[in-house]
Parts: C-alpha cells; sequence; structure tokens
C-alpha cells in the first residue's frame, strides 16, 4: 500500500512528545519519511523538536535530508533559524551547508537573522560561506543587524562577531541598520530589567561599527504644555511630536499623543506597507482624526475641510504621501492650538 504523503498535526505532536523509538515508529506507520507538514510543507526533520535521534532514524528510513518546503527551504534552514542539536546531526547525515531556498537565503542568513550564534559557529565550522547574497543582495551579516529585534541584541552582537571574525565584509549600509536598531531600541525603552539587560549589547555592536550609541528617549511628562520648535520643517515638527508623546507600546496618555500616533500608524501603513494590512482597526483610526481635531481649539478650517474631503478615499486604505502630510499638517497645527494636555479618553483611544 502507498503511504500518506500529508502528515496531519495531531500526529506530528504525538511523535514530538516521545523519546520511545517504537511508539514513534508506530505512529508513523503508513506515513511517508518525506510526508509533507501543512502548509509550509515542511518535513518532520525541518520541523522544530525534531531530536538528533529521532532524525537518524527518519533518514534510515528514507528521508530526504535536503528536503525542499514551500519556500524551497531545506530542514537546515528551518534547524539554523531555531537551533537545538538536530541541526548538527542534519550536517552529519549530509544536509547542503549551501542551500539556497526561494529568496536566495542560505543556512548562514536564517541562523544569522534569528540570531542564533551557536548556528552560526557549526555553519562556519562546516564550511558555510560568510558572504553569500541573498536575492535582495543581502549577506548573512547584513540580514544579522537589518532584521534584530531589542529581544535578539544579545545573540545578534555576538553572531556579528562570529561573522567579521571569519571575514565577513563590512558595507556602508551596516552603520544605518545599527543607527536604526538604537532607534528601535530608544523607541520601545521602559524602565526595566530586560532593556537594562540588553543595553549593553546594543552598546558593543554600535562600537563595532563606528556608530554613537542612541540619545535617551524622553517622554513628555503628561502636564506641562506641550511646546513645538517652529525654526523646522513641518515633518521635522511632527518627528519632534512623535519622539515626545508616543509611548513604545500601547495608546498615547494624552489626546495630542494619541492623534500623532495614529497619524504616524496611518503613514506607516499606507506608505511603507502598500495598505497591505489595512483592515477595521485602521479605518476607526481614520475616524478618530476628525473627531480629535473638533476637539478643543481647532486648526485652520480650510486644512479641516482638506481632512474631510481626504476622509472617504482614505477609509479604503486609498491615500498618498501628500494626504499624510496633510495628517500631520492637522495634528501640528491642533496641538499648537491646544498645547495643555488633555487625558486620552476611551472614546478616541485607537488600537
Amino acid at each position: 500500500m502507498a503511504k500518506k504523503q500529508t502528515l496531519p498535526r495531531d500526529v506530528v505532536t504525538a511523535v514530538l512528545a516521545t523519546a520511545d523509538p517504537e511508539e514513534q515508529l508506530a505512529l508513523l506507520a503508513g506515513y511517508s519519511a518525506d510526508a509533507a507538514i501543512g502548509y509550509s510543507k515542511d518535513t518532520l526533520l525541518g520541523t522544530r523538536g525534531c531530536s538528533a535521534e529521532l532524525a537518524r532514524r527518519l533518514v534510515a528510513l528514507g528521508a530526504t535530508v535536503n528536503a525542499r518546503n514551500r519556500h524551497q527551504a531545506t530542514p537546515l534552514h528551518s534547524r539554523a533559524g531555531g537551533w537545538d542539536d538536530s541541526a548538527a546531526v542534519l550536517l552529519e547525515l549530509g544536509a547542503d551547508v549551501h542551500a539556497v531556498d526561494a529568496a536566495g537565503a542560505t543556512p548562514l542568513h536564517a541562523a544569522a537573522q534569528r540570531s542564533q550564534p551557536e548556528a552560526v559557529r557549526l555553519l562556519l565550522a562546516h564550511g558555510a560561506q560568510v558572504d553569500p547574497r541573498d536575492s535582495r543582495g543581502r549577506t548573512p551579516l547584513e540580514v544579522a543587524l537589518r532584521l534584530a529585534r531589542n529581544t535578539d541584541l544579545p545573540g545578534t552582537v555576538v553572531v556579528a562577531e562570529l561573522l567579521l571574525a571569519a571575514g565577513a565584509a563590512r558595507t556602508p549600509e551596516m552603520p544605518a541598520a545599527v543607527t536604526k536598531l538604537g532607534q528601535a531600541f530608544e523607541f520601545h525603552r521602559t524602565d526595566s530589567e530586560f532593556f537594562r539587560s540588553v543595553e549593553p549589547a546594543l552598546h558593543r555592536l554600535c562600537a563595532m561599527f563606528g556608530v554613537e550609541p542612541p540619545v535617551r528617549r524622553v517622554l513628555h511628562d503628561g502636564t506641562a504644555p506641550i511646546v513645538i520648535p517652529i525654526d523646522v520643517t513641518m515633518g521635522e515638527r511632527f518627528r519632534y511630536l512623535w519622539d515626545r508623546l508616543v509611548p513604545g507600546s500601547g495608546a498615547a496618555a494624552t489626546l495630542q499623543g494619541e492623534l500623532v500616533r495614529i497619524v504616524g500608524r496611518l503613514g506607516h501603513e499606507i506608505l511603507g506597507n502598500g495598505a497591505a494590512n489595512w483592515d477595521a482597526d485602521f479605518t476607526a483610526m481614520v475616524d478618530a482624526v476628525p473627531r480629535i481635531l473638533a476637539t478643543g481649539a481647532p486648526p485652520p478650517a480650510a486644512e479641516v475641510d482638506r481632512v474631510l474631503a481626504a476622509a472617504g478615499p482614505l477609509r479604503a486604505g486609498r491615500a498618498d504621501g501628500g494626504v499624510i502630510g496633510l495628517l500631520e499638517s492637522a495634528a501640528v497645527h491642533w496641538i499648537e492650538a491646544n498645547p495643555e494636555p488633555i487625558p486620552t479618553g476611551r472614546a478616541f483611544c485607537a488600537r
């Protein structure tokens, strides 16, 4: 009887829940060793939690070490990006350290992107090229720096050190990427042990790439009048308000900050993402803008009229830089007319 080519999730869960070889073999009876799992079409070899011993048994049953999933990634791509000891056994069993997925990324790209120092060490020790470029022209080190998150910083700095020690080339884009990491760190910073614990890693990255550590962001206290510089461009004035009124997560404490947060999120989604994630929440944000502008002293009437005229297409995610600039200008002018902080009410709070 032909073996099944699709492995159900409940069977995968049961197999990974036991270390008994006989029980695992019994659960997998009737399924191909290369049976595909879920939408991504990974095999069990590429599934997180597949132990080294299970990997050996699967290969003995005929599993393809370099099987490709829906995205042309191999099990080694998956294991390098989510480190466990099965990555080492995959290499022992013949996994291709230079395999390239549909995005042109190698397992070293995957390990660097996920800030996995142990995987980087392993792949380099097995002859991985240090500077392969993916389909967007990015090396593993560039990927590590561009895509790191605050939680990744301790691993990212070790990955960067390993790759540079192995001969990775520095590019002009790397200092800019580290600068952005610092800006993101400061934007989301809270007075917590987590941020204190990862800050040294950020400073090490800054030193490695000749970048000044980010200036500590000081949020508005929520009580003093809001003063906006007048000798800078409108875009710079809006950014000034964003830096001082918008928290790293959640709603702003003041209505002024919430207006800036809403306009900033709309601009990012439309201009940065092409409205790909547009949903009812963004529509609700559009509706909140004129309600806020109608609170307190209004900005110039002609500006409000233009905002209202743009609201219809904007509710559907249709806008350009000119419309977003109009919203930013209206927000700045409204805050100039209402400098005394107004607590954010539930009716104005955007998600």
